[in-house]
Protein backbone atom coordinates (compact mmCIF):
# COMPACT_ATOMS: atom_id res chain seq x y z
CA UNK A 1 0.00 0.00 0.00
CA UNK A 2 2.88 2.38 0.73
CA UNK A 3 4.45 1.66 -2.66
CA UNK A 4 1.10 2.31 -4.35
CA UNK A 5 0.76 5.62 -2.50
CA UNK A 6 4.26 6.65 -3.61
CA UNK A 7 3.44 5.70 -7.23
CA UNK A 8 0.42 8.00 -7.01
CA UNK A 9 2.69 10.87 -6.00
CA UNK A 10 1.67 11.02 -2.36
CA UNK A 11 4.10 12.10 0.32
CA UNK A 12 4.49 8.99 2.52
CA UNK A 13 6.07 8.31 5.91
CA UNK A 14 6.20 5.01 7.77
CA UNK A 15 7.04 4.98 11.46
CA UNK A 16 8.33 1.54 12.43
CA UNK A 17 5.82 -0.11 10.07
CA UNK A 18 8.30 -2.77 9.01
CA UNK A 19 5.98 -4.08 6.27
CA UNK A 20 6.64 -0.83 4.36
CA UNK A 21 10.41 -0.71 4.86
CA UNK A 22 12.00 -1.04 1.44
CA UNK A 23 8.51 -1.69 0.05
CA UNK A 24 7.57 1.88 -0.71
CA UNK A 25 9.55 3.63 2.01
CA UNK A 26 13.27 3.76 2.85
CA UNK A 27 15.22 5.53 5.57
CA UNK A 28 16.14 9.06 4.58
CA UNK A 29 14.11 9.08 1.37
CA UNK A 30 12.24 12.35 0.82
CA UNK A 31 8.52 11.83 0.23
CA UNK A 32 8.82 8.10 1.02
CA UNK A 33 10.59 8.04 4.38
CA UNK A 34 10.91 5.09 6.77
CA UNK A 35 11.53 6.27 10.35
CA UNK A 36 12.65 4.31 13.38
CA UNK A 37 11.26 6.22 16.34
CA UNK A 38 13.82 6.91 19.07
CA UNK A 39 14.05 4.22 21.74
CA UNK A 40 13.32 4.74 25.40
CA UNK A 41 14.72 2.15 27.83
CA UNK A 42 16.20 0.34 24.83
CA UNK A 43 12.78 -0.32 23.27
CA UNK A 44 10.89 1.69 20.70
CA UNK A 45 7.39 1.23 22.05
CA UNK A 46 4.02 2.54 20.95
CA UNK A 47 4.29 5.65 23.06
CA UNK A 48 7.56 6.65 21.36
CA UNK A 49 6.11 5.86 17.94
CA UNK A 50 2.98 7.94 18.57
CA UNK A 51 5.21 10.77 19.84
CA UNK A 52 7.18 10.59 16.59
CA UNK A 53 4.02 10.84 14.49
CA UNK A 54 2.60 13.66 16.62
CA UNK A 55 5.92 15.52 16.31
CA UNK A 56 5.76 15.12 12.53
CA UNK A 57 2.25 16.56 12.39
CA UNK A 58 3.15 19.48 14.67
CA UNK A 59 6.60 20.37 13.29
CA UNK A 60 6.74 18.77 9.82
CA UNK A 61 9.97 17.06 10.87
CA UNK A 62 11.08 13.66 12.17
CA UNK A 63 13.80 12.63 14.58
CA UNK A 64 15.93 11.32 11.71
CA UNK A 65 16.43 14.94 10.55
CA UNK A 66 13.95 14.81 7.67
CA UNK A 67 11.83 17.93 7.17
CA UNK A 68 8.68 18.15 5.11
CA UNK A 69 7.14 21.05 3.20
CA UNK A 70 3.70 19.68 4.07
CA UNK A 71 2.34 16.98 6.33
CA UNK A 72 2.53 13.65 4.45
CA UNK A 73 -0.76 12.50 2.93
CA UNK A 74 -0.13 8.87 3.94
CA UNK A 75 1.26 8.12 7.39
CA UNK A 76 1.67 4.63 8.84
CA UNK A 77 2.56 3.72 12.40
CA UNK A 78 3.27 0.24 13.73
CA UNK A 79 2.43 -0.42 17.37
CA UNK A 80 2.91 -3.96 18.64
CA UNK A 81 2.84 -3.23 22.37
CA UNK A 82 -0.37 -5.13 23.03
CA UNK A 83 1.00 -8.17 21.19
CA UNK A 84 4.12 -8.17 23.34
CA UNK A 85 2.11 -7.77 26.52
CA UNK A 86 -0.64 -10.19 25.52
CA UNK A 87 1.68 -12.99 24.45
CA UNK A 88 3.09 -12.76 27.97
CA UNK A 89 6.36 -14.48 27.09
CA UNK A 90 8.63 -11.90 28.73
CA UNK A 91 8.21 -8.73 30.77
CA UNK A 92 7.59 -5.71 28.53
CA UNK A 93 9.07 -2.35 29.48
CA UNK A 94 7.79 -1.67 33.01
CA UNK A 95 5.04 -4.32 32.80
CA UNK A 96 5.88 -7.53 34.64
CA UNK A 97 5.23 -10.99 33.24
CA UNK A 98 1.72 -12.00 34.30
CA UNK A 99 1.36 -15.15 36.37
CA UNK A 100 -2.43 -15.42 35.98
CA UNK A 101 -4.87 -14.90 33.13
CA UNK A 102 -6.56 -12.12 35.12
CA UNK A 103 -3.24 -10.32 35.52
CA UNK A 104 -2.41 -10.78 31.81
CA UNK A 105 -5.73 -9.22 30.83
CA UNK A 106 -5.25 -6.37 33.29
CA UNK A 107 -1.80 -5.66 31.83
CA UNK A 108 -3.41 -5.37 28.39
CA UNK A 109 -6.23 -3.13 29.63
CA UNK A 110 -3.83 -0.85 31.52
CA UNK A 111 -1.53 -0.42 28.53
CA UNK A 112 -4.46 0.02 26.18
CA UNK A 113 -5.48 3.03 28.29
CA UNK A 114 -2.02 4.55 27.71
CA UNK A 115 -2.25 3.93 23.97
CA UNK A 116 -5.80 5.30 23.90
CA UNK A 117 -4.46 8.53 25.41
CA UNK A 118 -1.84 8.63 22.62
CA UNK A 119 -4.58 8.19 20.00
CA UNK A 120 -6.33 11.15 21.64
CA UNK A 121 -3.13 13.23 21.37
CA UNK A 122 -2.80 12.22 17.71
CA UNK A 123 -6.38 13.24 16.98
CA UNK A 124 -5.85 16.58 18.72
CA UNK A 125 -2.65 17.18 16.74
CA UNK A 126 -4.58 16.50 13.52
CA UNK A 127 -7.29 18.95 14.60
CA UNK A 128 -4.71 21.60 15.51
CA UNK A 129 -2.99 21.11 12.13
CA UNK A 130 -6.30 21.43 10.27
CA UNK A 131 -6.14 17.94 8.75
CA UNK A 132 -8.58 16.09 11.01
CA UNK A 133 -11.63 16.47 8.76
CA UNK A 134 -9.74 15.00 5.80
CA UNK A 135 -7.92 12.25 7.70
CA UNK A 136 -8.94 8.61 7.79
CA UNK A 137 -7.71 6.56 10.74
CA UNK A 138 -7.44 2.79 10.29
CA UNK A 139 -6.66 0.56 13.26
CA UNK A 140 -5.97 -3.13 12.75
CA UNK A 141 -5.07 -6.09 14.94
CA UNK A 142 -3.97 -9.61 14.21
CA UNK A 143 -5.55 -12.00 16.70
CA UNK A 144 -7.58 -10.29 19.37
CA UNK A 145 -5.06 -11.15 22.11
CA UNK A 146 -5.86 -14.84 22.40
CA UNK A 147 -2.93 -16.08 24.41
CA UNK A 148 -0.70 -18.91 23.29
CA UNK A 149 -1.61 -22.45 24.34
CA UNK A 150 -5.32 -21.86 24.84
CA UNK A 151 -6.37 -22.22 21.20
CA UNK A 152 -6.71 -26.02 21.45
CA UNK A 153 -9.63 -25.81 23.84
CA UNK A 154 -13.08 -24.90 22.56
CA UNK A 155 -14.25 -24.93 26.18
CA UNK A 156 -12.04 -22.02 27.17
CA UNK A 157 -13.49 -18.52 26.87
CA UNK A 158 -10.03 -17.35 25.71
CA UNK A 159 -10.19 -19.56 22.63
CA UNK A 160 -13.05 -17.66 21.00
CA UNK A 161 -12.90 -14.32 19.25
CA UNK A 162 -13.99 -11.22 21.09
CA UNK A 163 -14.59 -9.34 17.82
CA UNK A 164 -18.40 -9.23 18.13
CA UNK A 165 -18.08 -7.84 21.67
CA UNK A 166 -15.59 -5.23 20.49
CA UNK A 167 -17.74 -4.19 17.53
CA UNK A 168 -20.87 -3.92 19.69
CA UNK A 169 -19.00 -1.84 22.27
CA UNK A 170 -17.67 0.58 19.64
CA UNK A 171 -21.05 0.84 17.88
CA UNK A 172 -22.73 1.60 21.24
CA UNK A 173 -20.49 4.65 21.71
CA UNK A 174 -22.55 6.65 19.23
CA UNK A 175 -20.80 9.86 18.11
CA UNK A 176 -20.68 8.52 14.55
CA UNK A 177 -18.48 5.55 15.42
CA UNK A 178 -19.22 2.60 13.18
CA UNK A 179 -17.26 -0.61 12.90
CA UNK A 180 -16.80 -2.65 9.78
CA UNK A 181 -15.13 -6.05 9.54
CA UNK A 182 -13.23 -6.55 6.29
CA UNK A 183 -12.99 -10.22 5.34
CA UNK A 184 -9.99 -11.44 3.30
Amino acid sequence: IAAAAVRQGLNVVSINQFAFEDKGTSSGTPYANYVNAPASNGITDGRARFDELIKLIKTKSTSDGMTYEEIPQFMALYCDDLDAIGHNEVAYQDIPLATTEEQRRQNIVDHMALLDAKVGELIQACKDAGIYETTTFILTADHGMANFGIQESEEEDNATTKLPDLMNTIDALGDGFKTEFLHP
